[in-house]
């Protein structure tokens, strides 16, 4: 139930773009535009984790050894920076 909550909570990233363009607007700073390509890098960097996870739960590849889910939500976000930004 906790885990459904939580994605639920995901949803209020979509209100992620408006708020971005209403900076944009009160700023008006040219560097503005590399702090949006770091928070949407984030954003698909989380979905493409989560993604990742439920693969491996669907194929019962995980070792569930009594971890948190946060230490395997970060030893899951490192494969897949490493894998994106150095394999290609």
């Amino acid at each position: 139930l906790s885990s459904v909550l939580l994605l639920l909570k995901m949803v209020r990233l979509t209100r992620l773009g408006s708020l971005l363009a209403k900076l944009q607007k009160l700023y008006r700073h040219a560097h503005l535009w590399l702090v949006k390509v770091g928070l949407n890098f984030l954003l698909v960097e989380n979905i493409a984790c989560c993604v990742w996870r439920l693969a491996q739960a669907a194929d019962e590849v995980t070792a569930e050894d009594g971890s948190e889910w946060w230490e395997f939500y970060i030893s899951d976000m490192y494969w897949l920076f490493m894998t994106l930004s150095t394999v290609g």
